[in-house]
């Protein structure tokens, strides 16, 4: 692992190096754009030009707030300054992950820190592990007590349920009965209203019967009068024959 990065940073610092090489050789030949080449190649360094007869560059570390090297007129040089600090902070970090520091441990003890923690964390799955298996074998004997639970529970609801409803019947029957016992003694009343009723309908009646017998004797006695008048009064007399004839 140390060899890996100190090769990679090696390598880093080698194109780098080599980049610098070329931005020169560029620069010998037709002039290279040092400002672009500075905001391409370290955004993290801001470069500032001061006014006046005799400008100078001054270049500034944004990640420390600190200013590196001195002024000087040429962009190229400050260029070459952040170039050399930021490959002496590379070197710098390369040292601290050999060797290791208050700040930074070394990737050694990183190492056995990390075999150690790996060595715990197994232990901790075991661990786990066994904790798991043992909590579903106690949730697996809840759902179990909760399962008969439920099922007392629903047959308790059911013998409940039951016995309401028997009860609601006794009590509808009983219901019932006093209803049927009212209509009864109402039916009753009112067929005694009813016979009261028509008695006095059948004595109406009954008179009125007799009225019309007595006018229908009444009537046949007038009739039979009438009659016996018509028979009389059609029989001719002597005097009225005698007058016929002559």
């Amino acid at each position: 692992m140390l060899t890996t990065i100190s090769k990679v940073l090696a390598v880093l610092v080698t194109v780098f190096s080599l980049g610098f090489l070329a931005i020169a050789g560029v620069a010998g030949v037709g002039g290279p754009n040092w400002k672009g080449i500075a905001e391409e190649e370290l955004p993290e360094y801001q470069f500032t030009r001061s006014e006046g007869e005799n400008p100078t560059w001054s270049v500034k570390n944004l990640e420390t707030g600190q200013n590196v090297g001195s002024p000087s007129p040429v962009l190229a040089q400050k260029i070459v300054d952040a170039f050399n600090e930021k490959k002496q902070k590379q070197q710098t970090r390369i040292t601290e992950l050999q060797q290791g520091s208050p700040q930074q441990p070394s990737i050694p003890f990183l190492k056995q820190s990390i075999a150690t923690t790996q060595n715990f964390i197994l232990a901790d799955i075991k661990s786990i592990e066994l904790t798991q298996d043992n909590l579903r074998k106690q949730i697996a004997g809840l759902n179990q007590q909760v399962h008969d639970a439920q099922t007392q529970l629903a047959q308790k609801a059911q013998e409940a349920e039951a016995l309401h409803d028997e009860a609601k019947l006794r009590r509808d029957d009983v219901f019932r009965l006093q209803n049927l016992v009212e209509e009864l003694e109402a039916d009753r009343f009112r067929i005694v209203e009813l016979q009261r009723k028509l008695r006095d309908v059948r004595e109406r009646y009954q008179g009125t019967i007799n009225r019309l017998e007595n006018r229908r004797e009444q009537l046949k006695t007038r009739l039979a009068k009438q009659d016996s008048d018509k028979t009389v009064s059609s029989v001719p007399t002597a005097s009225a024959v005698t007058n016929e004839r002559s």
